[in-house]
């Protein structure tokens, strides 16, 4: 297997996803998308890649169906490289490999987070990033319906 988009099994995605690293990448992104005084939610990051031109591909995570990848390099364009490096730099790895591994989980994340084809209303207030991270890992042992 070489590894390249969409070659991960639900497992691998797992795996992944329960890496303290990627973990540390997850929550400084969420982070990152909630400053201004909002309340760490998916709905911030879904409007930040579909404004980077990846409307087609986000909605099909949202939606019932096939996943659309997407590539790290698309991930690094949406977030920016200045803010990429500084994910990455957070959780002690490569802005590549943040890229590459944020393209390979975040579709899956939505995916999940959204069982009935629509994003879950906003966290209640109060709810901190790692309420918001515990609830989107969770939802990746969850059959989608």
């Amino acid at each position: 297997m070489t590894g390249g988009i969409g070659q991960m099994d639900l497992n691998q995605i797992m795996k992944l996803a329960q890496d303290p690293q990627m973990q540390q990448l997850l929550k400084g992104l969420l982070g990152q998308i909630s400053k201004g005084g909002g309340q760490p939610n998916l709905q911030g990051l879904v409007n930040q890649l579909q404004g980077a031109g990846m409307g087609d591909q986000v909605q099909s995570w949202v939606q019932q169906g096939p996943n659309q990848p997407v590539s790290g390099k698309q991930i690094q364009d949406a977030l920016g490289t200045g803010a990429l490096d500084q994910l990455a730099s957070q959780a002690g790895m490569p802005p590549e490999k943040a890229a590459d591994d944020l393209a390979e989980v975040l579709p899956v994340i939505v995916d999940k987070a959204t069982p009935q084809g629509q994003l879950p209303t906003p966290a209640p207030p109060g709810t901190d990033i790692d309420g918001l991270l515990k609830q989107l890992l969770g939802g990746l042992s969850q059959p989608k319906s």
